[in-house]
């Protein structure tokens, strides 16, 4: 079985069969992750290379870097989930478990847990970051503005970084997955390491 290539725009359309394999396909899932997350380190670059070695405040890129890594965490989680036991897929739509944009449902069920309140926070923040706080002036509703304790831009990238690194050793994949965290920002404190 070889899957179809997510990035070919082309192909617009999927056979059920083949939409049910991509969907419970892990490799897939952190394809999306690992280049969601390379984006988001390419945002961050790109800012501290504008602005100098000062990382940038709540209102500018910054959040739309998060709200990538983020979103890589999501993808990440969601290999795992898949590869832990495939979701049934009717009607060659995207399930609705997999719908989710809630880091913390999505790894309470992995029983997937962060190693430091950093990474706490981040899951706990990321449903925000992925669907508003990334995307719009404001929350998409008043009482679920993210509380996280992490004032850095950078320390929050850097925790997603970690939770991403930390799913890929979980779900046990191909090195190819992990090549370009050798790729260090700049100003990280090697949160590509793993």
């Amino acid at each position: 079985f070889a899957p179809s290539n997510a990035s070919d725009l082309g192909n617009e359309h999927l056979d059920a069969l083949q939409f049910a394999k991509n969907v419970n396909h892990p490799g897939l899932w952190l394809r999306s992750a690992a280049s969601l997350l390379r984006a988001s380190r390419a945002v961050i670059s790109q800012a501290q290379g504008e602005q100098g070695a000062a990382l940038f405040g709540k209102a500018d890129t910054g959040v739309q870097a998060v709200m990538l890594a983020a979103m890589s965490v999501e993808a990440a989680l969601k290999a795992a989930l898949v590869k832990r036991a495939p979701v049934p897929v009717g009607n060659g739509k995207l399930p609705q478990e997999l719908k989710c944009h809630d880091l913390a449902k999505l790894a309470d069920r992995l029983s997937f847990t962060g190693a430091d309140q950093d990474e706490r926070d981040a899951l706990r923040d990321g449903r925000e970051y992925i669907e508003a706080v990334g995307r719009y002036p404001t929350p998409t509703d008043a009482t679920h503005a993210p509380v996280s304790s992490v004032t850095s831009v950078l320390r929050l990238f850097e925790a997603y970084a970690r939770l991403y690194s930390r799913l890929v050793r979980k779900i046990g994949v191909a090195p190819e997955f992990l090549e370009w965290r050798a790729d260090a920002v700049p100003g990280t404190q090697g949160a590509w390491d793993g």
